[in-house]
């Protein structure tokens, strides 16, 4: 199978952190240093081995922090564009890029880490005809994601915190995906404070083909104060895979 082309990513790293309390009080919670890098360079370096080459950036809460550090990007080996929609939710945040954004893309939360590899895969993985392709981690870990329930590799439904019943019985959605453009139509459509998954989920209800892409290695989301303390048993070598040991 060939793996899809793709030049565009996309990044949302505007929330406040308020899970993460002191943490972010000074510092955007992207750019809170694991391994003494910030957590968000693990992302655009997994967008970048995938292809990407114009990096979104969606901001919010100490948006001049994310700029300045990134600046136009070719230091890093991208082009960088920033959007500062004040949004209340993913899905407002994302939408608000309908007009910029005309092919396949892939969106990431910026406060993850995974293998780098699985970009590159999750395009691989993606096949013409479906609206998105969904990273699905094995490893749930819990807390704000939503759960996907799938038939073979499709998406059929998705149960999502706060607007439905949550079971946990399906497969962790780790907040990286491979999105068409027409998955604006329903983004624009979700609450303002609601998530991206509620887009997609609408979609797969009108008929939309999404696939999931089962994720099956470790993976790390800082989402609260006890993440961020327990780095020093963290393996971030095992994570992002052996074959990158030179990104340290």
């Amino acid at each position: 199978m060939v793996s899809m082309i793709c030049h565009i990513g996309v990044i949302v790293c505007g929330g406040r952190g308020k899970r993460l309390k002191n943490l972010t009080k000074k510092t955007q919670k992207c750019l809170l240093k694991v391994a003494n890098i910030p957590i968000i360079m693990y992302v655009i370096k997994a967008l970048i081995v995938a292809g990407c080459k114009d990096i979104y950036f969606i901001t919010g809460y100490k948006s001049f922090q994310i700029e300045k550090y990134f600046g136009d990007g070719k230091k890093y080996g991208f082009i960088a564009h920033y959007i500062n929609p004040n949004a209340k939710g993913t899905a407002q945040a994302l939408s608000s890029l309908a007009d910029d954004i005309k092919e396949p893309f892939v969106y990431s939360h910026g406060n993850i880490i995974y293998n780098l590899s699985l970009v590159k895969n999750l395009l691989r993985f993606h096949q013409k005809g479906s609206i998105a392709t969904l990273a699905l981690a094995i490893k749930d870990l819990g807390r704000t994601h939503a759960y996907a329930l799938v038939d073979d590799s499709r998406v059929v439904d998705l149960e999502i915190p706060g607007l439905t019943t949550v079971s946990g019985n399906g497969f962790c959605c780790m907040g990286v995906s491979v999105f068409t453009p027409e998955i604006f139509e329903y983004l624009i459509k979700v609450r303002p404070s609601g998530m991206v998954e509620e887009g997609v989920k609408a979609a797969i209800k009108d008929g939309k083909v999404v696939r999931g892409y089962k994720y099956r290695y470790d993976w790390f989301h800082l989402q609260i104060p006890q993440d961020f303390y327990s780095l020093e048993g963290l393996n971030i070598r095992k994570i992002i895979g052996g074959g990158f040991s030179n990104f340290f």
